[in-house]
């Protein structure tokens, strides 16, 4: 398949929702949300830098003109939950990740805004080229039977 007349496209392969993870003692513990105000007295630990490629901070912090009151980077997810875990910051993960961490962990999921903190992921591709047939069922796969998948799987 040859898509004509644009040089790149791309295509919607799923959409996730981001949480907050806080340990069993956190004051958000209990509240249905967590809003961009709740994080100016957090220590916030990110996957990476820069921050405008932050999830958390592109759609939520920014916009609202709300700076946690320290970020940490740190790559490891394992070494954020135990940060975490030990009430020394709060961390935002996708998240279809985070049952593996709640089953063996005292944390806690909290949905990020009333509606969720939602993103896309999308596959781009060269329009003036031919893919093979593989290519076309790998995004049916991600289309359908991971969004499927994700859409079972619940906290």
């Amino acid at each position: 398949m040859i898509c004509k007349g644009f040089p790149n496209l791309n295509i919607e392969l799923f959409q996730d929702e981001m949480v907050a993870v806080v340990s069993k003692g956190h004051p958000w513990v209990d509240k249905k949300y967590a809003v961009a105000e709740d994080f100016a007295t957090e220590h916030l630990l990110v996957h990476s830098l820069p921050l405008e490629t932050v999830t958390i901070h592109q759609f939520v912090l920014a916009p609202a003109g709300v700076s946690p009151k320290k970020i940490t980077p740190l790559p490891l997810t394992e070494a954020s939950i135990e940060m975490v875990k030990a009430d020394m910051g709060v961390m935002v993960m996708a998240k279809w990740a985070l049952p593996p961490y709640l089953k063996i962990n005292p944390l806690k999921a909290v949905k990020i805004g009333k509606y969720g903190l939602k993103r896309k992921h999308y596959v781009a591709f060269l329009a003036d080229r031919s893919y093979p047939e593989y290519f076309w069922r790998f995004i049916d796969f991600m289309q359908t039977a991971i969004n499927l998948q994700w859409s079972i799987c619940s906290l």
